[in-house]
């Protein structure tokens, strides 16, 4: 199923946001990223469309991508170890709540789960309203989740405080594959096929904003440090930014490359990292990468990856560097894994 979890990647993002002090030694006199040779093992399992959450310990769980078999990355070994097994195979999002579990929801079923660290157990909560899948998951400033989409106009919070789920209010459309960006004000932006809405956490009401500039299927968005949201690619090579205090889309700069299905990744110094993807002329998986600077609004090309992928993930990891890891060529899963990392400047 060709379901890219950036929603997951937001969620790394913001956990970040909340902590940059343990990334700001990163130079900012440092050239843009460059490649470091791969310096991980590869993953226990072949896996695409899976999720990735940064835990607080810097660790990162995999789960999902076609496998009930959940694995741990350690950045100080460079491994992937496995790390519990879900009562299901899961077409997934994975949330990190605020006490360190990790909510896992969706696929065949409206079933839910929760990761714990301390017990490197999976345990069962309750059930979403319905089945989802191809839906989001986003943290909201007080704790809750926002579970919204999945071929359904409905959404529902999870409160981990009691384990359950509630309703609230509908999207303006039905939904799949969208995506779910946290804004700085506590809000949810949700983009896909040209369309956006807002959701608003105070009132449990979902609004409509924009218009986008283009529909982008299989696109990223990422919060930028200035409050904006960056949504690039999706088939194309355009891209276009999202203030929140207008509720305007207004084009940038194009990438070198038109990709769908890739990764955008936030960087300690505010430039985005884009990776992989697939294209449509010629069709093939991309290794290129590039990265976003905000200030120029413009694409540079960096070194590529080694791997050619889409359907991976990327997560920001508390030293700076970026692991990539997994996602397939074509339609075959990979358990390849990468990083980059800064380079600096001579």
């Amino acid at each position: 199923m060709r379901t890219l979890r950036l929603s997951l990647v937001g969620t790394v993002i913001l956990v970040l946001l909340g902590g940059l002090g343990a990334v700001a030694a990163i130079a900012q006199d440092q050239e843009p990223l460059g490649y470091m040779p791969v310096e991980t093992s590869g993953m226990v399992k072949a896996r695409s469309s899976h999720s990735a959450t940064l835990l607080p310990d810097g660790r990162v769980l995999i789960a999902g991508g076609g496998w009930a078999d959940t694995e741990l990355y350690d950045p100080d070994t460079g491994t992937f170890t496995l790390a519990g097994r879900m009562a299901r195979i899961r077409d997934i999002t994975a949330t990190l709540l605020p006490d360190g579990r990790v909510l896992l929801a969706g696929g065949a079923d409206p079933s839910a789960e929760l990761w714990d660290p301390a017990t490197m157990s999976i345990e069962p909560t309750a059930a979403m309203s319905e089945t989802r899948s191809g839906h989001t998951a986003t943290p909201l400033l007080d704790g809750r989740v926002l579970i919204a989409g999945g071929d359904t106009s409905s959404a529902e919070l999870y409160d981990p405080s009691t384990g359950t789920f509630e309703p609230t209010g509908d999207m303006t459309l039905r939904r799949t594959d969208q995506v779910a960006t946290r804004l700085s004000d506590g809000r949810v932006l949700i983009t896909g096929d040209g369309s956006a809405e807002v959701y608003e956490p105070a009132t449990g009401r979902f609004e409509a904003t924009g218009p986008m500039t283009a529909s982008r299927p299989h696109h990223s968005a990422t919060l930028l440090a200035d409050g904006r949201v960056l949504l690039a690619a999706g088939s194309s090579v355009s891209a276009e930014v999202y203030d929140p205090a207008t509720g305007l889309f207004e084009a940038t700069g194009d990438l070198s490359a038109p990709r769908e299905d890739h990764t955008a990744t936030l960087l300690p110094d505010g430039r985005v990292l884009i990776v992989g993807g697939l294209s449509h002329d010629p069709f093939e998986t991309l290794a290129t990468a590039e990265v976003y600077d905000p200030s120029t609004g413009t694409f540079q090309e960096v070194a590529p990856l080694a791997t050619a992928r889409l359907q991976h993930t990327a997560t920001l990891l508390p030293d700076g560097r970026v692991l990539v890891a997994g996602g397939s060529i074509l339609t075959s899963s990979i358990a390849k894994a990468e990083v980059y990392g800064p380079v600096a400047a001579e």
